[in-house]
């Protein structure tokens, strides 16, 4: 006997191999129609099939009709096979037909087949309306869908079965017709459900059971049409920087780097070691993370876990593997999102002297640019405008004004404010900030404590004279607590230094 070239990789497609007839008793939703009557069968007896409910409900099944060898009113002629049928299964006198619903609510059967990630694969089958099912009913639906190893779907294909006339007997054709599509497989495993489709029918959307339309299948096969694409390594990206980040000294910004197949073909190195270098003046500062944002329904997205930062922040070495258009889960770009951060002492300008390796591809430089903003901070203005007085225990607010020379327009970006509280008071962490001349903006700074609260020191823009909101002065308000056993009177040995700005003192008193 020749050896098919191309088999159906579904086991038992045509329903030839039986559960044995003699078993009595139904379960699992699983009737076979014999000669006689129809006794039930476990649906797990069925050879290389699992009945399919539709998800939620209790009820479901399939039927299994010998249509072959049934005789009287409704004669083996009523479910004759078309000649293309016969031709595609030369063995078509043993086979069998399913109705996707077993006298309750609609359902089907399901196989798993070894496929290959990659590969293309076409699924076949012939389709037709019961003609046992609803005198009045002249039309069936049906949905054939494919699902991942995740039992994630891949690809769906709905149809309609009309019957269109009677037979010599007053029964239904049911008007059988050839259909196919095509997938491709995201892993080692696909599963393959045929069954019935509600969705077009409020009896048959519910799981109430009694509801069916006599979708029926029949020659149902899976046969693998190509081979996967070859796949290409890490040399076979492209990479670029998707923009050019900008920030002030201080300041936090994020750097985006796309990774995509030059020719739209799979890459799939494997875990890599991949290093970027910051450009002059940024350092990384916490997890990269991933995306890929073509991907649907919803776009695909994670964190870079395996990574670490040397050198001060300087450079990034990560571990992951960068594969795009291996599966529909990693459609290219493959977009990386790394968070920087410019030091305080940067000097503006912009910096193209960052890099990223990615394994053995070529080095790709990045760029990233340090702003100044309106105005220096040297243009600020600082005082002390209020200050506290409290008893050990007991705690004050420590009132700092800002304001502009000559009010002009200062902008200096986020830089770092450091704060030493008087002799006898120690900062509790508590701090606002607030431009009350020109309606009124308020809100809290993001605070350090060191030394013990000797030290506070917050990371903020300064801006004065920008806009509408920010006219005339900036207030910051410190929350400060006088020490137990803290001597009494004045003490002058506190300062505020902002940016780069020289030390202002600060002053409290205990009482």
């Amino acid at each position: 006997m020749p050896v098919e070239t191309n088999p159906n990789l579904l086991k038992n497609g045509t329903l030839t191999d039986l559960p044995d007839p003699r078993f009595r008793g139904e379960r699992d939703g699983l009737y076979w129609d014999s000669p006689v009557k129809r006794p039930g069968v476990d649906g797990s007896s069925l050879p290389g099939w699992t009945v399919w409910t539709k998800p939620g409900c209790d009820y479901g099944g399939a039927q299994i009709l010998d249509v072959m060898e049934r005789t009287g009113p409704k004669g083996n002629d009523v479910a004759m096979f078309p000649l293309d049928f016969k031709e595609e299964f030369p063995d078509w006198r043993r086979a069998n037909f399913l109705e996707a619903n077993g006298e309750r609510v609609y359902g089907g059967i399901q196989q798993t087949i070894d496929t290959e990630n990659g590969a293309e694969y076409e699924v076949s089958y012939w389709a037709g309306k019961s003609p046992w099912v609803g005198e009045s009913k002249h039309w069936a639906n049906g949905r054939v869908h494919v699902l991942d190893g995740y039992d994630e779907l891949i690809t769906q294909q709905e149809w309609r079965a009309t019957t269109k006339s009677k037979d010599s007997f007053g029964v239904w054709d049911p008007s059988w017709e050839r259909h196919s599509f095509t997938f491709t497989a995201k892993g080692a495993s696909s599963t393959v459900v045929f069954a019935e489709d509600g969705s077009h029918e409020p009896g048959l959307g519910t799981c109430d059971p009694g509801y069916h339309g006599g979708a029926s299948y029949a020659g149902m096969a899976v046969r693998r049409k190509s081979r996967p694409v070859p796949v290409s390594d890490e040399t076979a990206l492209e990479i670029r920087q998707e923009s050019v980040p900008k920030a002030a000294p201080g300041g936090s910004v994020k750097l985006n780097l796309a990774l995509d197949s030059r020719d739209g073909k799979p890459v799939n190195p494997g875990v890599v070691t991949q290093r970027f270098k910051a450009p002059t003046g940024f350092v990384f500062t916490g997890m990269p993370t991933y995306g890929y944002y073509t991907v649907r329904p919803k776009p695909h997205l994670g964190n870079l876990s395996d990574y670490r930062i040397e050198d001060g922040g300087r450079t990034l070495i990560v571990h992951s593997n960068p594969r795009v258009n291996t599966d529909a889960y990693d459609k290219g770009p493959l977009v990386y999102t790394l968070p920087l951060r410019a030091n305080l002492s940067a000097s503006a300008g912009r910096y193209a002297d960052g890099s990223a390796e990615i394994g053995r591809h070529a080095p790709v430089r990045l760029s990233a640019e340090i702003t100044g903003g309106s105005g220096k901070e040297g243009a600020l203005l600082v005082a002390q405008e209020k200050i506290p007085e409290a008893a050990p225990g007991r705690t004050a607010n420590l009132n700092v004004e800002i304001r502009s020379l000559d009010n002009q327009p200062v902008d200096p970006g986020p830089i770092e404010h450091r704060f030493t509280a008087p002799g006898g008071f120690a900062f509790t962490g508590g701090a606002t900030y607030g431009y009350h001349y020109y309606g009124k903006v308020t809100g809290n700074l993001d605070t350090r404590v060191e030394d013990g609260g000797k030290t506070l020191v917050v990371v903020a823009n300064p801006h004065v004279n920008t806009g509408s909101t920010d006219r005339i002065a900036l207030l910051y308000t410190l929350t400060v607590r006088a020490l137990a056993g803290a001597e009494r009177g004045a003490h002058d040995d506190g300062r505020a230094v902002i940016g780069r700005l020289a030390p202002v003192p600060l002053s409290g008193r205990i009482v």
